[in-house]
């Protein structure tokens, strides 16, 4: 974190050369080839989608500290389902090779050691495999298979960057020598979330940007209940403000009157039919202000009652929740209803 920025990019470029530069660049790639014309064979932007938060705008922050913490310090199981989902926009728009499929087969990707991660099952010897298989508890041998693709390349380059950052341990010796052993992992490593309630409602971003690099099946239900109370306060708080203070909703009709497709002129010059100059223009301004004000209000405060019955259903099922077996009922059903919302 020492480095400069343009000596953390160097550090980058030497463990993974040509990384590509902005943030998901899956997203650009798809805006350079998405043209309108029809596109033949596989694209040539490979990298970006199979490894979209490998690049130089993200690793250049802390967000490479959290990788490494993350990665070394949980198996690569954990990973393997994000890992493959983060390649979504290329799997499904076809711009990288599709997943081989065995039929009859499952590969089982939840071991700890070399026999039994990655392991192929039949689905005559173990009658869940299907199934595991359907509800995305294990993994297609082809979606397996991509995941040991995208993990040969992460660690190491995970393992070169450290080699880079402890260049004068590494002269010395291999850091996997027993002088240097693992030690206990520091809060403040991985901690971003501050406690108070104004310095928590721009860490909504921080955690989607810092979501990749951190371990996914960690579902912290507490950092969220303070994160959608957060918001839920901030949008209560305009709502009264729009009510109570005649010049914030000046304010605010005013900025959303600025932002409006039918305030432009059209390719001739001419202002729209109900532009600015019409009272109709202003009453869907004041309408959609006021709206927006308590839709926003209503779905902070029904995500964050979801959340706290979900914190009471954690609790009250603590001993009952395994990988190996299904959640319980009534949790599954409150934890999709949270995912709808």
């Amino acid at each position: 974190m020492k480095k400069t920025r343009k000596k953390q990019k160097d550090l980058l470029l030497q463990a993974w050369p040509n990384m590509t530069v902005s943030h998901r660049p899956d997203y650009e790639a798809y805006r350079q080839e998405n043209t309108g014309r029809h596109c033949k064979g596989l694209s040539k932007f490979q990298e970006a989608y199979k490894w979209p938060y490998i690049n130089q705008q993200d690793l250049s922050t802390r967000s490479l500290i959290l990788f490494i913490n993350s990665r070394d310090r949980n198996p690569p199981s954990m990973f393997a389902r994000a890992d493959v989902d983060a390649t979504h926009l290329g799997s499904v728009g076809h711009f990288i090779d599709e997943p081989a499929f065995l039929l009859g087969y499952t590969l089982f990707m939840d071991g700890e050691t070399a026999e039994t991660y990655g392991k192929l099952v039949s689905w005559d010897d173990d009658p869940d495999a299907l199934d595991l298989m359907c509800f995305q508890r294990q993994f297609t041998p082809g979606d397996g298979l991509r995941v040991f693709e995208l993990q040969e390349k992460i660690y190491p380059f995970l393992v070169k960057c450290c080699e880079l950052i402890l260049h004068d341990l590494v002269e010395s010796g291999s850091l996997y020598d027993d002088r240097f052993p693992i030690v206990s992992e520091n809060p403040a490593t991985t901690n971003t979330v501050s406690t108070a309630a104004t310095e928590m409602l721009p860490s909504l971003a921080s955690v989607s940007a810092e979501a990749p690099y951190r371990l996914p099946a960690n579902l912290d239900l507490e950092r969220l209940r303070g994160i959608l109370a957060a918001r839920l306060s901030a949008a209560e708080d305009h709502l009264w403000a729009l009510r109570e203070d005649p010049g914030y909703f000046g304010d605010t009709i005013k900025d959303w009157s600025e932002h409006r497709n039918d305030r432009l002129l059209d390719t001739w010059g001419n202002t729209h039919p109900t532009g600015p100059h019409t009272t109709d223009f202003w009453e869907r301004v004041i309408r959609n202000v006021i709206a927006d004000a308590y839709t926003s209000f209503e779905t902070w405060s029904l995500l964050d009652r979801q959340v706290n019955r979900l914190l009471v259903l954690k609790e009250k099922y603590r001993t009952e929740i395994s990988y190996a077996v299904q959640l319980p009922e009534e949790y599954l059903i409150e934890i999709l209803r949270f995912q709808e919302l």
